[in-house]
């Protein structure tokens, strides 16, 4: 009986390891150092001259995790110069190069809705200092810092917003975090506009798991009017385009179902219109330090927050300006609806109206592009009453059809650096362990971004297919054109010479291990 009992204990003690939880019997791992467990993020140091890697040990191996820093110029051996220990199950790392400060998000493994986020002082590259730490009730996804202004943002799973300001919690200005929006659907992509005297924070949607959505060609031919709704039987709608499906509002059933077109939307929230209108502490909100709180509505009853949602819909040429016959659009009054978007970036522009985006599609798709949107600064500040198409025009930059040497090309983190004197794009494709084991794809692409380079010059790719070598987020050094990826599975780091006169195919990388 003992025996059976002991088995069943042990049994269910197993169980909940799994989950990540515990049998209130304390851990012994061993100290993880400076090992590679589990590399979830990569960046670059403000001056360029490092790269540090998030340790996530996410298979729960050792006493913690950990945020090395990587000197590319060391000998073999020894490139790695220090390990900061930090919390398990890393998620995010990101820098701010222009205020010397780092970002961090981790997972709580105890829990299933619950985090926690690092701000770091960079002022001492080797020697990071921590300035603040605040925990969220939420599983982080990203988080970012905005170039000049006092903010930070962090987005979590789900759908819900953070939003931050005074990282560098110095005297009289300490660092507040508030819970500000529940959008309703993950959303990795973050980028912070700062122009016109406002700052506003722009989210794309991410399918972070098995990749359920993908983009649609959808039809908007008739506009729900909710004051003609059962005026002489009436069913509200009307003839018109609005920028809204008509599967997402054309019934009551449909209309009831808001969070179905989720996956399609990107949101605008206005943090300096955001802030002002936070300062009267009215009594409708829930307690908070800097940034109030507003709900989602729903379709007939929205609120302010429903208003920041925008459906995503552009149009893709390739290099020579022809529409390919995949994206070509014969049904009058139907457009393409866009998801699935993983990290966005300032380019080499370095104007705050310019920034690029990476976006995951579908099997064999045209999808799986790297774009650069330009803001309308006009339409952007009537955000609430502007479509998307009125806010931001949309070009490709990779994702043609010279660029589509190997199907299996799903961008996920890119940089954009000045190699050699040449603009250059690099670009981390990735399918993951658990969703796609039966078809892994990893790889880093060097494409030049001049003339006809563009259009007639195959992008240079390391593929791998082998989890060993699971190619996963990567940070750039433009001055010496070193590139480190992470085998997230692997737990190893791999050095790339990404400048364009070595070919990225032909080279064996520098294994950091």
């Amino acid at each position: 009986m003992m025996g059976k009992n002991w088995s069943k204990m042990l049994g269910l003690c197993s169980l909940i390891f799994v989950s990540a939880l515990s049998c209130k019997v304390e851990e012994k791992l061993p100290a993880l150092g400076d090992r590679l467990a589990g590399a979830v993020d990569v960046v670059t140091s403000p001056n360029e001259k490092y790269f540090y890697v998030l340790n996530s040990d996410y298979e729960r191996r050792y006493d913690k995790g950990s945020i090395l820093i990587i000197d590319p110029e060391a000998a073999v051996g020894h490139q790695k110069l220090k390990a900061i220990p930090a919390p398990r199950m890393g998620r995010s790392l990101y820098v701010s190069k222009t205020q010397k400060l780092m970002i961090a998000t981790y997972a709580d493994p105890e829990a299933k809705a619950a985090g926690k986020v690092e701000i770091w002082d960079l002022a001492d590259e080797a020697n990071p200092v921590m300035l603040a730490n605040a925990d969220v009730n939420c599983l982080p996804l990203n988080a970012i810092i905005a170039p000049t202004q006092p903010y930070f943002a962090v987005s979590c799973v789900g759908g819900f917003l953070y939003m931050g300001k005074n990282p560098r919690n110095a005297a009289g200005a300490a660092m507040t975090l508030d819970l500000v929006r529940s959008y309703g659907y993950d959303r990795r992509a973050l980028y912070f506009h700062e122009g016109a005297g406002k700052t506003y924070l722009f989210g794309f949607s991410t399918d972070m798991n098995s990749q359920d959505y993908a983009d649609e060609t959808l039809e908007d031919s008739q506009t729900y009017d909710p004051t003609k709704d059962g005026v002489d039987g009436a069913t509200g709608l009307v003839p018109g385009s609005n920028g809204v499906p008509d599967q997402f509002e054309n019934t009551p059933s449909s209309r009831r179902r808001y969070a179905a077109s989720n996956p399609f939307h990107m949101f605008v929230y206005p943090v300096t219109d955001e802030e002002a209108a936070s300062t009267t502490h009215d009594l409708i909100y829930p307690a908070y330090s800097t940034f109030r709180y507003i709900e989602s509505g729903s379709f007939t009853k929205p609120t302010i927050s429903n208003s920041e949602l925008h459906y995503v819909s552009f149009s893709l040429a390739e290099a020579d300006g022809q529409v390919s016959a995949t994206e070509q659009i014969v049904q009058p009054n139907f457009h393409r609806y866009r998801t699935n978007f993983w990290e966005a970036k300032i380019g080499l522009e370095n104007s705050a109206n310019i920034f690029y985006l990476s976006q995951r599609g579908d099997y064999g798709s045209e999808s799986n592009n790297v774009l650069r949107l330009l803001v309308n600064e006009s339409a952007l500040a009537t955000s609430n009453t502007s479509t998307f198409e009125q806010i931001f025009s949309v070009n490709r930059v990779y994702g043609y059809a010279i660029d589509r040497d190997n199907r299996g090309r799903y961008p996920g983190d890119f940089e954009l650096a000045t190699l050699d004197g040449q603009p250059t794009l690099l670009v981390n494709s990735f399918r993951d362990l658990i969703y796609f084991a039966s078809a892994p794809f990893y790889s880093v692409t060097r494409k030049l971004l001049d003339g006809a380079d563009v259009e007639h010059v195959v992008p240079s790719s390391a593929d791998s297919a082998d989890f060993n070598a699971s190619y996963y987020q990567l940070a750039v050094i433009p001055a010496t054109g070193k590139v480190l990826t992470s085998s997230f599975y692997g737990n190893v780091l791999y050095l790339f010479d990404a400048r364009p006169s070595i070919s990225i195919k032909d080279q064996t990388p520098t294994r950091i291990e």
